[in-house]
């Protein structure tokens, strides 16, 4: 600064020097400012149309649907005409949205391709209904609509979801926009306060006491302390210059607030993108009693229909009844499938480990698997090398469950050959691979064979069926036993899956009993394996004695009337009561029964429990968890209530109490001695 300069001269250029600086960062940020407007604008521009059009798609997709449902059901082809018009609304919709489609990447030839598809199976379907077609000789045109039903959700999200890759890139660009105006605001600043220190340095010695205390200021400023307000003690120059940077602190503090808050806007999308995550995941968890009720009425009641107890029905009625009950046992398997997946990435799926024994693996791999096989012609072994440990622990029953997933797929996949089991040891692992002969997996594939909902082909799913779960599954499970499973396989050669568990178990467990010996009883395995052959039609459970009675507690009306069903045609007298209050009276009413069948009314067992003429009557509970899951299978509920009956006589001749055996229901005599 020139020494000829008056003071307020150095002043005034020292202002000049500081308003300059201002004038530059207020320009850095308003250029780069509006350049972040501009990206944040074009992502609107971009992507905000791809969500309005997937919600108007989906909205026409869903009326189009019930559309179709109306007409079926009102058995009215004139009905049609309302969906026809929906279709050539949402072609309408299409052909405008047509170039935003192609610019987010998708295909509106081919999506219009596969609505169309979708659309006259659909329309097909629901004329063929509406004229009085009956449902089950739909099926392979009901199969092939939800095969297009499929691929138009996928050719839908293809086109309407918007590239995440290039969002996240876009929002990054804004943000390293804002951050580079921050950068050189900051620099702007910092060198602009530099400055004026160093004029304020040489002019300390030259002017008055006052002038300390601003420079003092412009200090603490200079160090970040932008909450420092400069005292402004006199309205001279030096008062302007303590003013102007109070205000420069100011917008300093209003950058640094706007920059904290745009910081947890995005913390707060991140835990919104995370919360919805979880939200799907617990609401697949929980939606376990909505689907498995309806399921158990339509599988109880065809297997009615399918024993034909009374004759009435043909030998094409019954071939019908036993396709529906079959078709019933592979929904639940899908639904629980998803269900353990959902469970899994919720955090809910409980390991319970003990000793198992290798012995009781290969028996189990043994008596399960070789029926299938042999059924499809295929050579079946299980081979335990040596040196394998006597015992591992580990969760039974998930180790089951992987097997049965790992076993069905490769007996599924094979046409001609053999699948091989093979146990052994490797360093503190118990490694058991089962190799097959089958179609192989391509190499460049192996990458996401254990993705959920994957297959390796794209005809897979309509040729051999299943979700694409089950392998992700067997991964995800293979994980929370401590171990891993990976796969080594070759196009047209077959495929090796090697789980690798082990032998000490898990490091985070907790204890369970001890599992059943593998070839004596069935572990219980809370997911299906990927449909394989049918096996032969099981023996019938051997009748209860007759006379016996029992009470049905049930809360679904459903239910009730189809296991009431079930039991009656197995000459069961069965008496119904839809809670604890209602059990009770029926009780009072009939003066006792052999058992009691708990599958709803909350607070029933306890109830029952309490009163001491009911507390030794035999409870069967029906459900997840119980004695009996649902859906319920009535050859498995018939031989749990012998069992039971059976257990209470021999306590009755131990001399613990008289039961009531064979009595007709409604006696004097079948009230239950204690």
């Amino acid at each position: 600064m020139p020494a000829r300069l008056r003071f307020r001269h150095r002043v005034g250029l020292l202002v000049v020097i500081a308003a300059a600086g201002l004038v530059t960062a207020t320009a850095v940020t308003l250029v780069l400012g509006r350049r972040a407007e501009r990206q944040l604008s074009g992502i609107e521009t971009r992507y905000v149309p791809l969500v309005e059009l997937d919600r108007d798609l989906a909205d026409m997709y869903q009326r189009l649907t019930r559309a179709l449902e109306d007409a079926a059901s009102a058995a009215d082809d004139a009905k049609l005409a309302d969906a026809d018009a929906l279709v050539r609304a949402m072609h309408a919709r299409l052909a405008e949205a047509r170039p935003m489609i192609q610019d987010n990447g998708g295909e509106p030839d081919v999506l219009e391709a596969a609505f169309d598809d979708y659309y006259a199976t659909a329309r097909g379907v629901a004329a063929a209904i509406a004229g009085g077609a009956a449902a089950a000789t739909l099926a392979p045109q009901i199969e092939q609509m939800r095969v297009r039903q499929l691929a138009l959700a996928a050719q839908l999200a293809e086109a309407t979801n918007p590239d995440r890759g290039a969002l996240a890139e876009a929002f990054e660009t804004a943000r390293a926009t804002q951050r580079q105006a921050l950068v050189i605001d900051i620099a702007v600043a910092v060198g602009v306060l530099g400055l004026m220190l160093f004029a304020s340095w040489r002019l300390i010695s030259r002017t008055v006491r006052s002038l300390q205390a601003v420079s003092a200021g412009v200090e603490r400023l200079a160090s970040g302390e932008f909450a420092t307000e400069i005292e402004v003690s006199s309205p001279d120059e030096l008062g302007d210059l303590a003013r102007e940077a109070n205000r420069t602190a100011e917008r300093l503090r209003e950058y640094r607030a706007h920059t904290q808050a745009l910081l947890e806007q995005t913390r707060q999308q991140a835990d919104e993108l995370a919360r919805t995550s979880r939200y799907k995941s617990e609401f697949l968890a929980n939606m376990s009693h909505e689907l498995r009720t309806p399921l158990n009425s339509i599988m109880v009641l065809s297997k009615v229909l399918a024993n034909n107890a009374g004759g009435e029905l043909a030998v094409k009625h019954v071939e019908l009844a036993n396709t529906i009950h079959r078709c019933g046992e592979e929904l639940l398997g899908l639904i629980n499938e998803v269900l353990d997946l959902s469970k899994i990435e919720a955090g809910k799926q409980e390991i319970a480990v003990a000793q198992v024994a290798t012995a009781d693996i290969a028996a189990y791999a043994r008596s399960m698997f070789r029926p299938l096989a042999e059924q499809k012609r295929l050579g079946f072994s299980v081979e335990v090398g040596d040196g394998v440990p006597s015992e591992i622990r580990t969760d039974w029953s998930r180790l089951a469950q992987i097997l049965k997933n790992l076993v069905a797929n490769a007996i599924k996949f094979t046409e001609k050959g053999a699948v091989t089991v093979t146990i052994a040891a490797r360093g503190q692992d118990l490694a058991i691979a089962v190799s097959d002969s089958g179609i192989g997996i391509a190499r460049e594939k192996l990458g996401w064979i254990f993705e959920a909902f994957a297959q390796a082909e794209t005809g897979t799913s309509r040729k051999f069926g299943g979700t694409g779960l089950g392998l992700t599954i067997a991964k995800q499970l293979a994980a929370r036993l401590g171990g891993d499973l990976t796969v080594d396989s070759e196009l047209g050669t077959g495929s090796t899956f090697t789980l690798a568990l082990p032998v000490a178990g898990p490091r985070e467990e907790s204890e369970a009993p001890a599992p059943p010996v593998a070839h004596a009883a069935t572990p219980a395995i809370s997911s299906a394996a990927i449909p394989l052959p049918m096996p032969p039609e099981r023996t019938p459970a051997e009748p209860l004695p007759d006379g016996v009675s029992v009470l049905l507690v049930e809360d679904d009306m459903r239910t009730m009337y189809s296991l009431a069903s079930s039991l009656r045609g197995r000459k069961v007298t069965v008496h119904l009561a839809t809670d604890a209050d209602e059990a009770l009276r029926e009780l009072e009413r009939t003066g006792g029964v052999d058992a009691i069948l708990l599958g709803g009314g909350a607070g029933a067992a306890e109830r029952l429990r309490a009163d001491a003429r009911w507390q030794r009557l035999p409870i069967v509970t029906l459900g997840e968890p119980g004695d009996v899951p649902k859906p319920v299978d009535v050859e498995r509920l018939l031989a749990v209530v012998r069992e039971r009956l059976a257990h209470r006589a021999d306590q009755a001749d131990a001399g613990t109490g008289t039961v009531k055996q064979n009595v007709v229901p409604g006696s004097a005599a079948s009230a239950t001695q204690i």
